[in-house]
């Protein structure tokens, strides 16, 4: 069976390397789109302000904010990691 819209992509053949296919092929699509669209808004913010400060000033908020997302947020992995062993070393405690 193919899948269609309404599939998860996960199910869609049963094949992870499908399915990272696909969603990498999806991330791209989304990459190229939203850097079109800031190539644009670049483009016009330096026609209507005649410096390209305000874009300059812009692409530091967006990298800093970025910078300090991944620097502030915790190693999720490793958490997840832990709670996997902390609940395989106590599975009955429940009862």
């Amino acid at each position: 069976m193919d899948a269609s819209f309404g599939e998860p992509l996960a199910a869609s053949k049963g094949n992870l390397s499908y399915t990272g296919k696909m969603i990498s092929v999806l991330t791209l699509t989304v990459c190229w789109r939203s850097t079109v669209d800031a190539v644009f808004f670049a483009y016009v913010l330096r026609s209507y302000s005649r410096t390209n400060k305000y874009t300059a000033a812009i692409l530091a908020y967006v990298l800093g904010a970025g910078v300090f997302t991944v620097a502030a947020a915790p190693n999720f992995a490793r958490l997840f990691k832990r709670q996997q062993e902390d609940e395989g070393a106590c599975p009955n405690l429940d009862t």
